[in-house]
């Protein structure tokens, strides 16, 4: 640093009851290498000897001044503003402390890099227990990056041109958190920034109050960003949205939504989509770094008990266990609703497809003119992602375009972590409805569970697309076995399909070559129609079964061959 550069700094200290920490935090100040400072003291209408212990420090460079009532640090730092001589502006908060060559180092940076208006520091945060580092990593041009998360940090370790400070405005006093935040998206929308790596900035976590530690305000604070910002945020690209979604949600978990006044959230409708949002993008990093982890943690969600691959005995257990060790590609092809029609039709059973209409690449290629008045629209590389339309007439074309979209961008392998569906090209086929004209009931559909190429359970789906589905289970002999609790209350009967000894048949062939599969059909109208094959129903997550029965599934699965096999596998790589 040269003779030519000695910017006075206006120093802005806030503080409210802190007394003894408020003495300490002067104190950092003073014994700075750099001496060309002012410190203006806001006391924010204290009541506790703050004035009387600041009266006995004994320099001139120190101006106090006492609020008449208690406005919050934001305003107090406003007021500090307005009396600010300096060319560049500090602030320090009562309880933090600084290193005494951090005014030094700052403003050495500034005088080599004179383009930028801000410089911020390393910050060292403490605590009875341990002590932690914040290590800067962004500087120069952050209009874009700083919309993400507050990569600044506190504003303690600030040194700022105060012509900038006017330029853009000081505080927003109606935010309740993320002030600091908020002035830093501002200035980085003006000016590039740069920082000492250093940590120059002691963060004292002690027991007394602070913003950060307010779950309250820390939520309103950052909603309220979010919605003061949404136009920048919404010209960001895919991937720098999904990382201010994932900060926001981590923010607003942290900070205990559970202590949040209900009203919070009754007020931020796009709040748990947020959390949604943040819960898949972290689920689908796992999933892609460690699928046998994701799935141990989803199972454990689900069934709240680990997952026990080493030696699985129920049916969800085993179809974990196949997701992860039976590589076959047919499951891919059988798990396409499109390329399963071929194999379907190559083992004879061309007769029992519904009619395809078409085939489209993406949703331009739809034109509602060209297809019947009922059919069905099918995103192949997925589970449910189905618009059943029973009359084009008063089909919501706009809506159900609007979700073939969202369909189509969405790789389904990472939702569940179910690998097979991730070889599968997004395609969307339109398919023949099965019912009468403007008749929204559905057939019944027929799920049958086939073990090593043998049907042995059925579940007869009943008032499919309605609130009174019901799952219920017979045996291959048409006999009502209690696996569900849909079938144990269940007191109908329910006729056998005529046809059903060629439907088990069907089921029987095209299983073959798998340790487990269910292939789904329907039968309308005296006919047999294919539906789909299902290699981990639920996900591997299936709760429907009523108590023991996963158990009692999963005794039909055989892996010892399979077992065997695979770390026999696992040897020969060793």
């Amino acid at each position: 640093m040269t003779a030519n550069y000695n910017p006075l700094v206006s120093i802005i200290v806030p503080t409210f009851n802190r007394a003894q920490l408020v003495t300490e935090a002067i104190k950092s100040v003073l014994n700075q290498t750099y001496k060309r400072f002012e410190i203006i003291i806001i006391d924010d209408n204290s009541s506790d000897n703050t004035a009387e212990l600041i009266s006995k420090i004994n320099d001139g460079r120190i101006c106090y001044f006492r609020l008449n009532k208690n406005q919050g640090a934001p305003a107090a730092r406003n007021i500090g503003l307005k009396k600010a001589s300096g060319q560049l502006i500090a602030f320090l908060d009562s309880d933090d402390q600084w290193v005494s060559t951090k005014l030094e180092k700052q403003i050495a940076l500034f005088e080599r890099e004179q383009h930028i208006g801000l410089v911020y520091t390393g910050i060292k945060f403490i605590n009875k227990q341990f002590e932690r580092i914040l290590v800067p990593k962004v500087r120069g041009e952050i209009s874009k990056s700083i919309l993400k998360k507050n990569y600044v940090g506190p504003t303690s370790s600030v040194l700022i041109k105060k012509a900038l400070i006017d330029k853009v405005g000081g505080f927003d006093v109606t935010l309740p958190s993320c002030q600091d935040w908020d002035l830093f998206i501002r200035i980085g929308q003006v000016c590039e920034i740069d920082y000492i790596a250093e940590p120059l900035v002691l963060y004292l976590e002690h027991g007394g109050t602070r913003i950060s530690t307010n779950p309250k305000a820390v939520v309103n604070g950052h909603l309220k960003i979010h919605s003061k910002y949404r136009q920048q945020i919404k010209a960001l690209s895919i991937k720098e949205k999904q990382k201010h979604f994932l900060n926001l949600g981590k923010i607003l978990l942290k900070a205990s939504l559970l202590k949040v006044d209900k009203n919070i959230v009754e007020k931020s409708r796009f709040l748990e989509k947020i959390i949604l949002k943040v819960i898949r993008f972290l689920f689908t990093k796992i999933v892609k770094s460690s699928p046998v982890f994701a799935s141990k943690l989803i199972y454990f969600k689900k069934f709240r008990k680990r997952l026990n691959l080493k030696n699985p005995q129920t049916f969800n257990e085993k179809l974990m266990w196949l997701k992860f060790n039976e590589e076959n590609s047919l499951k891919t092809l059988c798990t396409d609703k499109f390329l399963v029609r071929d194999y379907v039709s190559k083992l004879g059973y061309s007769d029992i497809l519904v009619d395809l209409y078409q085939t489209y690449e993406s949703t331009e290629q739809i034109d509602f003119e060209q297809l019947p008045n009922s059919f069905v629209l099918k995103c192949t590389h997925g589970s449910g992602f189905n618009i059943i339309c029973s009359n084009k007439n008063t089909l919501d074309k706009e809506s159900a375009i609007k979700h073939l979209k969202k369909w189509m961008i969405i790789d389904y392998s990472l939702l569940m972590g179910e690998s097979h569906y991730s070889k599968i090209k997004p395609r969307i086929i339109a398919e023949q409805y099965l019912g009468e004209k403007g008749n929204n009931k559905l057939p019944v559909d027929y799920k049958i569970h086939c073990f090593h190429g043998e049907p042995k359970i059925l579940d007869i789906v009943l008032d499919r697309g309605t609130n009174e589905k019901k799952h219920i289970m017979f045996n291959s002999d048409w006999e009502m076995i209690p696996f569900t609790n849909d079938s144990i209350n269940f007191k109908e009967e329910i006729k056998k399909p005529e046809k059903l000894k060629e439907m088990l048949e069907m089921a029987r062939e095209l299983s073959k070559g798998f340790t487990y599969v269910r292939a789904d059909f329907y039968y309308y109208n005296d006919k047999i129609y294919f539906g789909e094959l299902t290699f981990t129903p639920g996900a591997c997550l299936d709760t429907d079964y009523a108590e023991g029965v996963d158990y009692k599934m999963g005794q039909l699965i055989d892996l010892t061959i399979l077992r065997k096999e695979n770390l026999n596998n696992r040897l020969i790589r060793i």
